[in-house]
């Protein structure tokens, strides 16, 4: 009886002395559930940065927004400026138009007065005797002068262009007007003419 309850006694103190396995099996057992955490810790930081990617992202899209927009405007407003001053700009190009015609006709006069003053001074240089040979050289003279400042005028204004040529012609009229009126003394003294008013129609 001794014998066996010794048998006994030893088989269940190394029982209690052998928790080593179920130890090792808890310690296994433990390993999913760390892993399982470790997942839900890496998807959860996933997402957290996905979070803050697309707070970034829609950070940056309204940003472009607001630029987009402020340019918008900013390109109305200038359209409109535009718009604007192309209309005061056709404007002033009708005005503009409508005072070249008349310098136009104005410079038609005058150039036909200028003919008849041309026409009129070479009747009466016909009628000279050599002594007023001066007054004609002088007079083709200004002619000459009169088609170089012509020839001379560069520019592209033609509004500058006509006023230029129409105050030459009136300078070049006023000095032949002069002219007429010593031929037609000259003539009235060597021909005893009555007036030079018939020269003059």
């Amino acid at each position: 009886m001794d014998a066996q309850n010794n048998e006994n006694s030893n088989a269940i103190m190394a029982q209690l002395e052998a928790p080593a396995p179920q130890a090792t099996l808890v310690a296994n057992t433990s390993m999913p559930n760390q892993d399982t955490s470790q997942s839900e810790a890496a998807k959860r930081a996933r997402d957290q940065a996905y979070r803050v990617r697309l707070k970034k992202d829609k950070t940056e899209m309204m940003d472009n927004m607001k630029a987009l927009t402020q340019e918008n405007k900013a390109l109305w407003d200038e359209n409109g400026n535009l718009q604007s001053e192309n209309t005061d700009m056709n404007k002033v190009l009708q005005s503009q138009a409508k005072e070249i015609d008349q310098l136009q006709r104005d410079f038609d006069l005058l150039k036909h007065e200028n003919k008849k003053q041309n026409l009129l001074m070479q009747i009466l240089s016909e009628k000279l005797d050599d002594s007023d040979l001066s007054l004609r050289e002088e007079n083709q003279k200004l002619q000459n002068e009169n088609y170089w400042l012509r020839q001379s005028m560069g520019m592209d204004n033609p509004s500058l262009q006509l006023i230029e040529e129409s105050v030459q012609l009136k300078h070049e009229n006023r000095v032949m007007k002069a002219q007429v009126s010593a031929l037609c003394e000259k003539l009235i003294i060597s021909e005893n003419l009555s007036s030079p008013a018939k020269f003059m129609d």
